[in-house]
């Protein structure tokens, strides 16, 4: 448990800075500014955490060697990626590179919550956040720099804007090409009402595509190897079961059992098909470990907004024990995973300046 604490404690205290509860405007500056500030000192200061951090050293230093007229090549998918990782280390190495990119990471969630989610108390959405996605990102960094990217965008498509969420995947793919996914939603998309269908075609749709993909399962797994970037994604599950499947499938089903019979906003309805998404492309991980990552495109949507929204639909006497039992969850998710984080090199956390 004490391997633990640099986490809680840090999150914890950005939580908190990001959360306080002030109408003075030069307070809030400073509290959110020193929340970033924490961000930055424990992402880039982090020391050989997590198993890709010899490989992102490596492709960082490539990088940073690489002339600009190969960084703008046309051939090149991840250009955003390998701008900001050029820039970042050539003047500070690791730290100044981590550092950015924790904070890049961690901007576009706040900024979506503070101004287009209102509603939602920030200090759950952040212990959500932090606990359940930012500490992935240690493994798979650009990725979920994707991630909260997409997540930004989600605003676009529940009010219209389809050209808008569209660009926004485009940036998400600038640096990391899975955030094609994302796009996923599309055919589920109403060009004359504007706005994403209902959860019956959507469970149509899905479980279709997925029923095919499942059906031409050796010629999916053969184009994906084929990928010059990510090949390795239809490695086979070789360890550690599909645990975080068994996960979606009982947050959905909390979810499915609140909404029975209730009226839904179409927010509310959006972000539980978001949910069944994420059960759906969570099966892939019964074949590949690496595909069902994909899932974190919706999962954060889901598990950041609609959790804190869903505690409407109780009565007030209950609604402070759903909150306590939403937070004891997440929290939990967080502890019984330390032997993964184990796995994954992500304990214990090391603290170490490594300036260029």
């Amino acid at each position: 448990m004490l391997e633990l604490l640099p986490y809680f404690i840090t999150y914890g205290i950005v939580t908190i800075l990001l959360a306080v509860p002030t109408r003075d405007k030069l307070l809030r500056v400073i509290c959110t500014v020193s929340a970033f500030v924490i961000i930055f000192i424990f992402s880039g200061g982090r020391y050989m955490v997590g198993t890709d951090s010899v490989t992102y050293q490596q492709i960082f230093e490539r990088n940073a060697e690489m002339p600009w007229s190969e960084i703008f090549s046309p051939e090149r998918k991840e250009i955003l990626f390998a701008i900001l990782s050029k820039v970042t280390y050539s003047y500070g190495g690791m730290f100044l590179t981590q550092g950015i990119f924790g904070v890049l990471t961690l901007l576009p969630v706040y900024a979506t919550l503070k101004k287009d989610y209102k509603q939602i108390p920030m200090h759950y959405a952040m212990t959500i956040f932090l606990l359940l996605f930012f500490t992935t990102s240690f493994n798979i960094l650009r990725q979920m720099l994707a991630v909260s990217i997409v997540f930004w965008g989600f605003k676009f498509i529940e009010r219209g804007h389809l050209l808008r969420y569209i660009l926004t995947v485009l940036i998400a793919m600038g640096f990391h090409s899975t955030a094609l996914i994302a796009l996923a939603i599309l055919p589920l998309w109403n060009f004359r009402e504007r706005k994403v269908l209902s959860n019956i075609p959507l469970v149509i749709f899905w479980a279709t595509a997925f029923s095919v993909m499942v059906f031409f399962r050796g010629q999916v797994i053969s184009f994906i190897e084929a990928s010059d970037d990510y090949g390795s994604y239809a490695s086979p599950e070789t360890s550690g079961g599909n645990r975080d499947f068994i996960l979606y499938v009982i947050e959905l089903a909390y979810v499915s059992a609140v909404l029975y019979k209730r009226r839904k906003s179409e927010h509310v309805l959006l972000l539980y098909q978001t949910m069944l998404m994420v059960v759906l492309i969570g099966l892939t991980g019964f074949f590949s470990p690496y595909i069902k990552r994909l899932a974190f495109y919706f999962s954060l949507p889901g598990r950041v907004l609609l959790f804190p929204e869903i505690e409407q639909y109780f009565v007030p006497t209950s609604k402070k024990v759903v909150h306590f039992l939403g937070y004891a969850w997440f929290i939990l998710i967080f502890i019984v995973t330390v032997y993964i984080l184990k796995q994954g090199n992500l304990l214990p956390y090391q603290f170490k300046i490594v300036w260029k």
